[in-house]
């Protein structure tokens, strides 16, 4: 006998009700999560509930299957996104947001920089749209230090000052530096996952505004990753790959600001590459 099953659209999308034949009698239900067809036993009918979204899916995030999905920040449920709020007790603020209308203060940390994120936490309304944006504000000599943004391209403009956007390629590009002065109404593209950093070298503050083609893009930072994990990562695993001499090494100990997790995100990302650089002798390649 031929059972309809409702469809659990991607990350909380409902759609159109599907119909498959004799699945009670096959014992598994078919349903849609993330744009693929999942599986799961159904034990002669009874219903279970059907792994997250995007569980065991591959390849890119599907179209949305709605105008729009406001995300339930508060929801219990698990998916790859969030699950969408009730359209009618959403409003219409979702669709609108002044926090980048605003900066932060760029003398709260060492770097010189202060970033205001504006993605799917705070802005609900980009859920299951795949975009997002970042305002970020440099003090003279302010650095957004060496980072990934793992799942988004990037795409920026600034808008006053003078920022030296740098981009290391892959290996496929020889590990190649890109990097030119930006100014005020220029912009710039950073591909998916390579590295890239930016650095005021005007004289007065600067701004920036990014764009990613995902609502939550996701953040590495190359130095705090490599000297701030948690648990650290071995010190002889980081004297062998950076190539510092073992008598050098004592900059990566336990003992060392770096190596303390109670006083690691008190240095600013260039005290630790200066911690790091001050050992002598490190990346002395064959």
């Amino acid at each position: 006998m031929a059972r309809t099953v409702k469809k659990i659209g991607a990350i909380g999308g409902i759609g159109r009700a599907y119909r498959f034949p004799n699945s009670d009698e096959i014992g598994t239900d078919f349903r849609r999560g993330n744009g693929v067809l999942q599986n799961y036993p159904s034990w002669g009918g009874a219903r279970r509930a059907a792994p997250a979204a995007g569980a065991g899916a591959t390849g890119q995030r599907p179209d949305p299957l709605q105008d729009f999905c406001v995300a339930d920040l508060d929801s219990e449920v698990t998916v790859n996104g969030y699950p969408c709020k009730p359209t009618p007790a959403a409003g219409d603020e979702f669709l609108f947001s002044s926090r980048l209308a605003t900066g932060g203060d760029v003398n709260a940390n060492p770097n010189g920089s202060n970033v205001t994120q504006l993605d799917v936490a705070g802005w609900p309304g980009v859920n299951t749209l795949g975009v997002s944006m970042n305002r970020i504000d440099f003090a003279p000599g302010g650095t957004n230090p060496p980072h990934v943004h793992p799942r988004a391209t990037e795409v920026g403009i600034v808008l006053r000052g003078e920022l030296l956007v740098g981009i290391i390629g892959s290996l496929d590009t020889g590990n190649r530096y890109y990097s030119r002065v930006v100014r005020g109404g220029e912009t710039f593209v950073i591909p998916r996952g390579l590295m890239h950093f930016q650095f005021n070298v005007g004289k007065t503050e600067a701004t920036m505004v990014v764009s990613f083609n995902s609502q939550n893009p996701g953040i590495v930072f190359v130095p705090l990753t490599l000297f701030g994990s948690n648990p650290p990562i071995p010190t002889p695993v980081l004297v062998k790959a950076l190539r510092v001499t073992p008598a050098s090494s004592s900059c990566l100990s336990p003992s060392s600001p770096v190596g303390t997790d109670q006083t690691i995100r008190e240095y600013s990302y260039a005290d630790l590459g200066l911690c790091y650089y001050s050992c002598a002798q490190c990346m002395l390649f064959d």
